[in-house]
């Protein structure tokens, strides 16, 4: 092992987590790259929510009222846009301003981690759906 990587090892191991250059990761950066790192990354429902409604770019307004026309609760400002500051930290969302809107748009990597998640709740919720349409035809 080379000096340096020895200093980074041994600074990490008595001061905790450290990055490659030696500097003292955020808990943010470690997300992050944890994350990236993890293909079974789990969303929240609204996070798979916006996944969904951002198959087509959508500016933050028009997917405010579109998550509000299928959801029983109301999503604000406030609730939206630190989804979207998160889903875009783990990027797989980007932004880009048009104007003085900002619109918002699926990468490569969230569309596979909306088709996983999707999965997922597909898989998980199967039974419990099923069972309750078929409870509604008898």
């Amino acid at each position: 092992m080379s000096d340096n990587r020895h200093n980074q090892a041994r600074l990490a191991s008595k001061n905790g987590i450290r990055s490659e250059r030696g500097e003292r990761d955020s808990a943010l950066s470690r997300s992050v790259r944890v994350a990236r790192e993890r293909p079974e990354l789990e969303l929240g429902l609204l996070q798979m929510q916006i996944l969904w409604m951002l198959k087509e770019p959508r500016h933050g307004y028009a997917l405010m009222k579109a998550l509000n026309e299928v959801k029983n609760t109301k999503v604000t400002q406030g609730t939206l846009y630190p989804a979207l500051q998160r889903l875009e930290e783990l990027g797989l969302v980007k932004r880009k301003q048009v104007g003085r809107k900002y619109v918002w748009k699926m990468t490569p990597s969230g569309k596979r981690t909306m088709l996983r998640s999707c999965e997922d709740f597909c898989r998980t919720f199967h039974g419990i759906i099923r069972d309750f349409v078929c409870e509604k035809c008898h």
